[in-house]
């Protein structure tokens, strides 16, 4: 059974409510927002706030990652952190380990 919270969500793939970048991941594009991401990882942080080429990219590719744990993970951002708990019904890939987006 999926998360209520987890259902409600964006759907990451359009532009939404000023979105201001784009994750590629294999194929898939999630449109999200600088902050939201700054706030919960401080890779993503110095990405936009130092000089590197992301910082003001729109599109920014994450090779090496695999889309549905992206999504997972985005999706348990976006709900602030409060996911219910997550089933093997709900999740058919493990979240992706924190320290490689190093989350907060």
């Amino acid at each position: 059974m999926t998360s209520k919270l987890l259902m409600n969500t964006p759907n990451f793939s359009s532009p939404w409510h000023f979105s201001d970048v784009v994750l590629f991941v294999e194929g898939t594009r999630f449109h999200v927002h600088r902050s939201t991401l700054s706030m919960w990882s401080p890779v993503f942080e110095k990405m936009f706030t130092s000089e590197f080429v992301e910082k003001d990219a729109e599109e920014i590719a994450l090779p090496g990652k695999n889309a549905k744990e992206v999504e997972v993970l985005l999706k348990i951002v976006y709900s602030h952190g409060r996911a219910q708990r997550v089933t093997g019904r709900s999740l058919t890939h493990p979240i992706p380990h924190p320290s490689s987006v190093h989350t907060k």
